[in-house]
């Protein structure tokens, strides 16, 4: 259930991306391009990679730590290994994030 939930997510991803840039493409001028269409496209595209971020970032992490093998050496390679995978999510979704602040 999670694969399939985070392939939709991914795809929705793609489609908005898509959809973006094609609304780019017919764009004439840069005044155009800060219309409240494309503002509104944006926004959405960036509140689905925060999403899909936070999801993948999470279900990572969960996947990782019942992956365990009980012995010490390992154990320690799969937390650095989680570390790692939460602060990367981490410094994307306050990237992205930065972006409604604007």
């Amino acid at each position: 259930p999670w694969t399939v939930s985070l392939g939709l997510l991914v795809l929705c991803e793609f489609a908005a991306t898509l959809v973006y840039y094609g609304d780019l493409s017919n764009t004439k001028s840069i005044a155009g391009m800060s219309s409240e269409i494309s503002m509104s496209i944006e926004r959405a595209m960036i509140s689905l990679y925060l999403v899909t971020d936070v999801a993948l970032t999470a279900s990572l992490s969960l996947m990782l730590r019942n992956m365990r093998s009980g012995t010490c050496r390992t154990e320690s390679v799969v937390d650095m290994i989680i570390v790692y995978t939460i602060s990367t999510g981490l410094v994307t979704v306050v990237l992205s994030g930065d972006f409604f602040l604007c």
